[in-house]
């Protein structure tokens, strides 16, 4: 068996935050636009992902 603090390692491993490129371009630099808080959804109509520029900080929404 694993200890608790194993278990817990490996989970915060799993559902640790990865950068999720979109393959959309950034408007004001050319770079990849990530999505900034991936697995999150906005519940608007049609639906939207938050996304920014890593390079120069342009940060906006993606319908998705």
């Amino acid at each position: 068996m694993k200890t608790v603090e194993e278990h817990n390692k490996q989970m915060f491993e799993m559902y640790a935050p990865k950068d999720v490129g979109t393959g959309v371009q950034c408007p004001h630099c050319g770079g990849e636009m990530f999505e900034t808080q991936p697995g999150v959804i906005l519940t608007s109509y049609p639906h939207q992902k938050r996304v920014n520029c890593k390079s120069c900080g342009y940060s906006t929404t993606l319908v998705s």
